[in-house]
This record gives structure tokens, sequence and C-alpha cells, in this order.
């Protein structure tokens, strides 16, 4: 497949397009993707992408939890609690989290993360308490398609 977005550089770093030339390759991108002609594609977009090198938007780059390992496990177990009619609620999602992080080698994970980046602050009243109500709503919003929570807000309670 031709890259149709690269640039030729010389040697001032930039090539100017004969006139018209990006109207003629957004044209042609729309034919070879077989998009409507109702749909706008913005030059300056397209100017930009192609100066940095990236014809594609690229994906999130964020921080990779240590949780992410344990999520799949977590949504099945939010789903089987919804099947039998039971709201997923912070503190049922926390003590699941609890009762599967207690003792493992992904606590002490979860720990020393939190530590590297000054989050941890250990509660005396719930010395189990190793993840905060932020993971719980950052946890649905990914998860929003699978599980529904009634009480997505409430904080966490102690007992």
């Amino acid at each position: 497949m031709q890259k149709w977005w690269r640039l030729q550089k010389s040697k001032s770093k930039t090539v100017r397009l004969r006139k018209n030339k990006l109207v003629a390759i957004i044209n042609d991108a729309k034919e070879m993707f077989d998009l409507d002609e109702s749909v706008v594609v913005l030059m300056a977009l397209v100017r930009k992408r192609a100066l940095r090198g990236h014809p594609k938007p690229q994906p999130g780059g964020g921080q990779v939890s240590s949780m992410a390992v344990l999520e799949p496990l977590l949504v099945a177990v939010c789903i089987a609690i919804q099947q039998i009619h039971v709201p997923v609620e912070v503190n049922i999602f926390f003590d699941i989290v609890d009762s599967l992080l207690e003792g493992s080698d992904l606590e002490k994970e979860v720990i020393d993360w939190k530590v590297r980046h000054s989050l941890y602050k250990p509660d005396p009243m719930n010395p189990r308490a190793n993840l905060g109500i932020a993971y719980y709503k950052g946890f649905m919003n990914r998860n929003s398609k699978e599980i529904e929570s009634k009480s997505r807000g409430t904080l966490r309670q102690i007992d």
C-alpha cells in the first residue's frame, strides 16, 4: 500500500506541496477507505500529522496499573454478582479486591507502586485498604459496558 501521507524531506526539512495536492491526497484517501463525501477531513490536521510522521492518532500512553492482571477476574466477579441482582457497591467491590490481594505478591506490587508515586497513605482503621475510590471509579469507567453500578460516587465505608 502506498504511503500517501509521507512527505519527502529536503535539506530545509520542509517541502511545499503543489497547489491543491493536499486536497487530491485527501480525496484519494476518502476513496481508498470508502468514506462518504460528506466526511470532513481538515487539511490542518493532515499537515500536522504528516509533519510529525504520524498519520494515525497515537493510542494513549498512560501508565499500566499493577492491577491490570487482576482486572479480567474482577470484571467476571462483578458480572456474577450482578446476575444475582446485587448492585456492585463500593464496599462490596473493595471487599472482593482486598480478599484477592491479601498476602499476595500483587499486593506488594501495588503498595510499591503507590509508595513510588507518593500515593501510599496507610489507614490505621483499615490496614487492608490498598486501593482508593479513584481506582474504583476508573475501573467502573473502563468496564462500564459490562458492569453497572448504582453507587459509583459513594465513598468507602469503614467496617
